[in-house]
C-alpha cells in the first residue's frame, strides 16, 4: 500500500511537473491571457504566439527568469501598433521587473494594479493615447528606477504618494521615474523637489504653472537634467539652481520665466546645453551680463539659447570668453541688445551655429568672423550692420546658410562668397548692396534651397551663368537695377518653383526658355520695360499658379493658350498694350487694391490694417453703400451664373487707395489671402497685387 501510494505521488508531481513545462507557471499563463485579451487588435501579429500550443516563455516579447524558468520577469511589446487597454491582470505577474509598452496605440487608463509589481524596475509606456490620472499605487513599486509616460494624454495631478518613493532608491524620472509630454496642467508639488536622489527630470511640454522653489538647486544636488521647457512657469530662475553641481543640461524654455539669469549660473561647471529661449528674462546692464563670466568656467559647453528675450544693453564681449573649444550653438536672436559683434568672436573655434537675428546691433560685421572655419549657419538679419560684407566670409568653407537680409550693408558682393561651396541657402535682401552680380555666386554647386538678393542696387545684366543653377527652388532678384536681357539659359534651371525678376531694367522680349521651366508655380517679372508678345508657349507650364507680368510694354494679342493653364490662379497682364481676352481664365488681375479686404479690417489678426472701430462712420456708410450697389448690379445687370450672393464675405469686399468698396470674385478673393500667407512664410517679397 506505501509503495502503491508512492508510486501515485511520483506520477502526480510528473504531471504537474510535465504541465509545468509545456504551459510555465500558471498564475502568469492566465495573467497574460488576460493582458491578450485587452488588446483588441493586433496588427503585426505579435501576438499569435500566445497560445497553449507554445510555452509561456516561448511567447513572444515574454522573458523568463533564468535561476526561475518558469517565472516571467520581462513584457516587451514595443513598436507594434497594438491597440486596446492594459488589462488589469498585469498586476498579477508578480516577478515583473520589465514593462516596455511604448509605440503603440493603446488607450485608456494606466491600471493601478501596476502597483502591485515590487520587483518592477523598468516602466516604458511613452507614445500611446493613455490618459487619466496617473495611479497613486506606483508608489508601491519600491524597485522602479525608471518609468517613461511621455507623449500621452494622461491629466490630473502627479499624486503626493509618488513622493514617497525611499529615497535610497536611484530614481529616473521620465526617461525614468517621471512624467514627460502628457497632457495635463496641475502646480508641481513640493514632494518631488525633495526626492535628493532625482537626477532627471522632466515634465516638457504640458500646461504646467507656477515657480520654482527658491532651494531647488539644493533639494536636487544630484540632478543632471532638468526639462521644463513649453509650459506656463513663471518667476525667476532659483539662484540656487547652480548648486546642483552635476547639472548638464536645462531647458527652460517656451515658458514665462522673469527677472535676471543668475549670475552664478556657471558654477555648475559641467553644464553641456542651456537653453533659456522664449521667456522674459532680462538684462540692462553689464552687471546682468555677468552670467557670461561665470559661463566661462564650463568648459564643456556646446549649446547656449538665450534668443526671444528682454536682454538688452550692450553685446558682451565675454561673449567671447566661453568654451572655445566644445561650443558649437550660439543664439541670442531677437532681444534688445546694442553695441557690435567684438572681433574676439574668432575664439569660438568650434562654433558651428551663430544666430544673431533681430537685435539692434550696428557697426560692421567682423573680419574676424572668417576665423570659424566650422561654421555651417551665419544668422544677422534684422540688425543695424553697415560697411561691406567681409570678403573673409569666403573662408566659412562649412556654410550652408547664410542670412545678412534687412541690414544697411552696402558695397559689392564679395567674390569670395564663391568659395562656399557649401552653400545651399543665401538671403541678402534689403541691404544697400551695389555693383554686379558676382558670376562666382551662380556657379555654387550646392545652391538649392533660395538666393535672395532683392531690393538692393545691383546694376548690370543678369549674368548666363544664371543657367548654372541647376538645383535652385527659389531666385528672388527684384527691386534692383539690374538690365539687359533675361538670360536664355534659364531654361537649364529644371528645379526652379519660383523666379522673381520684378522691379528691374530688364528689356527685350520674354525668351521662350521661361517657357521650358517646366517646375515653376510662381514668375514674376512686372515693372520693367519688357516688350515684344506673350509666348504661347507658356501653356508648357502646367504648375504655373501665379504670374505677374504687369507694367511693361508687352504688346500682340494675349495668346488663348493660357487658357491651359488650369492651375493658373493669379494672372496680372496690366499696363501693357495688349488685346483680346482670355477665355476659360477666372483669375485676371485688372487693378490694384492697395487696402486689402474687409476681413483684414475686421479680424486684423497679424495684418497691417486697424479694427474697425478705427474706420469713422462715414467710411462705414460708404462700406455698406459700396456693396449695396455692387450686389444690385450683380442681380439685375448680370447674368444668375456670374455670381451668388450667398457667398459674399468680408474677404470678397476690396477697398481701393480712396477706400471705395469693390466686389471680387467670390472664390478667389479668398484664395489670395492664402497665397499671400504663404509667399510671407517663404521670405518672398512679392504679394499678391490686384482685383479680380
Amino acid at each position: 500500500m506505501i509503495v502503491h501510494l508512492f508510486v501515485l505521488f511520483l506520477c502526480s508531481k510528473l504531471v504537474v511537473l510535465s504541465g509545468a513545462r509545456l504551459h510555465g507557471n500558471e498564475n502568469d499563463r492566465l495573467a497574460l491571457l488576460a493582458v491578450k485579451e485587452g488588446l483588441k487588435q493586433n496588427p503585426s501579429g505579435a501576438l499569435s504566439s500566445w497560445n497553449n500550443s507554445n510555452h509561456v516563455c516561448d511567447w513572444e516579447g515574454v522573458t523568463c527568469g533564468s535561476k526561475h524558468p518558469e517565472i516571467v520577469i520581462a513584457l516587451n511589446l514595443s513598436n507594434h501598433d497594438l491597440q486596446g487597454s492594459i488589462s488589469p491582470f498585469i498586476g498579477n505577474l508578480s516577478f515583473l521587473r520589465k514593462i516596455d509598452l511604448m509605440n503603440n496605440a493603446l488607450q485608456g487608463n494606466i491600471p493601478g494594479e501596476l502597483g502591485r509589481l515590487h520587483k518592477l524596475q523598468f516602466l516604458n509606456l511613452g507614445n500611446n493615447s493613455l490618459h487619466g490620472a496617473i495611479p497613486a499605487n506606483l508608489s508601491h513599486c519600491s524597485s522602479l528606477k525608471t518609468m517613461v509616460l511621455e507623449y500621452n494624454q494622461l491629466g490630473g495631478a502627479i499624486p503626493v504618494e509618488l513622493g514617497s518613493t525611499p529615497r535610497k532608491q536611484q530614481s529616473h524620472w521620465s526617461y525614468s521615474s517621471f512624467i514627460r509630454e502628457s497632457l495635463y496642467s496641475y502646480v508641481i508639488l513640493l514632494h518631488l523637489f525633495n526626492l535628493s536622489s532625482l537626477f532627471y527630470f522632466s515634465v516638457g511640454k504640458n500646461h504646467l504653472h507656477g515657480t520654482l522653489p527658491p532651494n531647488l538647486g539644493i533639494q536636487l544636488m544630484n540632478l543632471q537634467v532638468l526639462y521644463l521647457t513649453d509650459n506656463q512657469f513663471s518667476g525667476p530662475i532659483p539662484a540656487s539652481l547652480p548648486n546642483a553641481s552635476s547639472l548638464q543640461e536645462i531647458d527652460l524654455s517656451l515658458n514665462n520665466f522673469s527677472g535676471k539669469i543668475p549670475s552664478n549660473f556657471g558654477s555648475s561647471q559641467s553644464l553641456v546645453n542651456i537653453r533659456l529661449t522664449d521667456n522674459q528674462l532680462e538684462a540692462n546692464n553689464a552687471d546682468d551680463w555677468k552670467f557670461l563670466d561665470s559661463l566661462a568656467n564650463c568648459s564643456q559647453l556646446q549649446v547656449l539659447l538665450l534668443g526671444f528675450n528682454q536682454l538688452g544693453g550692450i553685446f558682451s564681449s565675454s561673449i567671447a570668453n566661453l568654451s572655445t573649444t566644445l561650443l558649437q550653438t550660439l543664439s541670442i536672436a531677437f532681444n534688445p541688445i546694442t553695441g557690435s559683434i567684438p572681433s574676439e568672436i574668432q575664439n569660438l573655434v568650434n562654433l558651428n551655429d551663430l544666430r544673431m537675428p533681430y537685435c539692434i546691433l550696428t557697426g560692421e560685421i567682423p573680419d574676424s568672423i572668417g576665423k570659424l572655419a566650422g561654421l555651417q549657419l551665419l544668422s544677422l538679419p534684422g540688425n543695424q550692420f553697415t560697411g561691406k560684407i567681409p570678403s573673409s566670409i569666403g573662408n566659412l568653407t562649412l556654410l550652408n546658410t547664410l542670412y545678412l537680409f534687412e541690414n544697411g550693408l552696402e558695397g559689392p558682393i564679395p567674390a569670395s562668397i564663391g568659395e562656399l561651396q557649401q552653400l545651399r541657402l543665401m538671403v541678402l535682401r534689403s541691404n544697400r548692396l551695389n555693383g554686379s552680380i558676382p558670376k562666382e555666386v551662380l556657379k555654387l554647386p550646392y545652391l538649392s534651397q533660395q538666393l535672395d538678393l532683392s531690393d538692393n542696387y545691383l546694376e548690370g545684366p543678369l549674368p548666363l551663368k544664371v543657367g548654372s543653377l541647376k538645383n535652385l527652388m527659389r531666385l528672388a532678384i527684384n527691386g534692383n537695377l539690374l538690365s539687359g536681357e533675361i538670360p536664355t539659359t534659364l531654361d537649364q534651371c529644371q528645379s526652379m518653383e519660383y523666379l522673381f525678376l520684378d522691379n528691374n531694367l530688364f528689356q527685350g522680349t520674354i525668351p521662350s526658355a521661361l517657357t521650358q521651366m517646366k517646375g515653376l508655380t510662381m514668375l514674376g517679372l512686372s515693372n520693367n520695360r519688357l516688350s515684344g508678345a506673350i509666348p504661347p508657349s507658356f501653356s508648357n507650364l502646367r504648375g504655373l499658379q501665379t504670374m505677374d507680368l504687369s507694367n511693361n510694354n508687352l504688346s500682340g494679342s494675349i495668346p488663348e493658350s493660357l487658357q491651359d493653364l488650369r492651375s493658373l490662379i493669379y494672372l496680372n497682364l496690366t499696363n501693357n498694350q495688349l488685346t483680346g481676352n482670355v477665355q476659360g481664365i477666372t483669375a485676371i488681375v485688372f487693378e490694384y487694391m492697395p487696402n486689402g479686404n474687409l476681413e483684414t479690417w475686421l479680424h486684423h489678426g497679424d495684418n497691417e490694417h486697424q479694427q474697425l472701430n478705427h474706420l469713422s462712420l462715414i467710411q462705414r456708410l460708404n462700406i455698406a453703400i459700396g456693396v449695396a450697389d455692387a450686389l444690385d448690379y450683380l442681380h439685375h445687370y448680370l447674368p444668375p451664373t456670374t455670381h451668388s450672393s450667398c457667398t459674399l464675405k468680408p474677404s470678397n469686399v476690396l477697398r481701393d487707395n480712396d477706400m471705395n468698396t469693390h466686389l471680387g470674385d467670390f472664390g478667389l478673393a479668398g484664395y489670395s489671402r492664402g497665397v499671400s500667407k504663404s509667399l510671407r512664410d517663404s521670405s518672398s517679397s512679392i504679394a499678391i497685387k490686384g482685383t479680380i
